[in-house]
């Protein structure tokens, strides 16, 4: 489908074009559109015409200013592209999709290098400003709410235009030099100029910024097991006998009440509400796959300790011996 753009007079055209809705919004709207009932009641099989008549209605319905009949025409002949000509609209002939994907493509590439300097900055005239607003997250030109970033389906961004939005996109908090200078640059090299920020304070910077990374990607991977913080990774796993030891002593474990293995269990069907009785609405909260494997790793091996010292625990000298050889 078309990413369409009002033409006319400047003042009219702004107006419409921020009352008319988005390309994401258009195109949601669009694939949601049903076969009308008179429609599916007098076709068979339904003509291009009414496919036609329905896309153009819908369009006007939402706020673009088209000759309707004309559309509807122009879309249902043999040349349905002729209606570019006649639309009352500039229509990009670029796959929209395809342009905001290498729009966003270069939009992550340059803020990777901004995030750089102002990491520079900050190790050398930016001691005193805080540097946390670098952990912002990027915002996503597609699903913006500013009028002026619909452009990212339509035009393929350069540096400036990109620099444009991460300036529109920087959080309150980010220091004003930062803002200054990234407002009137029109290049990375230019904004590195503004805030004299030189090549070697960018190698630096790299170190810097990946060390800070690890210790951020090390603290989403702390969880708490047995009253103390660990690493859920393979060294973490590692590691986890000793974590446990030191905040679980043997009595402990071994004062842990056990279960009958002889005793039958049968697996018990959930229970439906009866009427009238409100419905548990609680929604899961779901982690990512990768993150989900890890805790099963880890919630298993702590199992496997607790189980292994309560069993060595209620043996004598002798058994226990042969328990730890056994379990080896």
């Amino acid at each position: 489908m078309w990413n369409l753009q009002l033409k006319g007079p400047r003042h009219a055209r702004d107006k419409q074009y921020r009352d008319a809705p988005s390309f994401i919004t258009m195109m949601k709207r669009l694939d949601e559109i049903s076969c009308p009932p008179a429609a599916a009641e007098a076709f068979w099989e339904l003509p291009a015409s009414e496919t036609a008549r329905v896309i153009a209605t819908e369009l006007v319905a939402a706020g673009y200013d088209l000759d309707e009949a004309a559309l509807s025409l122009l879309l249902a002949s043999d040349e349905p592209g002729r209606a570019v000509s006649c639309l009352p609209v500039e229509v990009p002939l670029t796959d929209p999709v395809a342009t905001a994907s290498e729009n966003r493509r270069l939009l992550e590439t340059l803020h990777s290098q901004f995030i750089l300097i102002a990491t520079a900055w900050h190790a050398a005239a930016g001691q005193n400003e805080s540097s946390a607003w670098r952990e912002t997250k990027l915002g996503d030109p597609t699903i913006s709410a500013r009028t002026e970033d619909r452009d990212v389906f339509t035009k393929r961004w350069d540096e400036a235009r990109v620099l444009e939005f991460i300036h529109a996109d920087l959080p309150i908090t980010s220091p004003q030099k930062i803002r200054d200078a990234l407002r009137d640059a029109r290049s990375l090299d230019a904004l590195m100029t503004a805030l004299q920020v030189n090549a070697s304070e960018m190698e630096d910077a790299q170190g810097r910024l990946a060390a800070q990374q690890a210790v951020a990607e090390r603290k989403k991977r702390m969880v708490s097991v047995c009253g103390g913080e660990i690493d859920n990774s393979e060294s973490g796993l590692a590691d986890l006998f000793a974590h446990i030891s030191a905040h679980v002593p043997d009595a402990s474990v071994c004062a842990l009440e056990g279960f009958d293995l002889s005793a039958v269990t049968l697996p018990q069907k959930a229970k439906r509400p009866k009427k009238g009785e409100p419905k548990d609405r609680t929604k899961r909260t779901r982690a990512p796959g990768k993150t989900r494997r890890n805790m099963e790793d880890l919630i298993g091996a702590a199992g496997e300790i607790h189980a292994f010292r309560g069993g060595c625990g209620n043996l004598n000298s002798r058994d226990k011996w042969i328990f730890r050889v056994t379990a080896a």
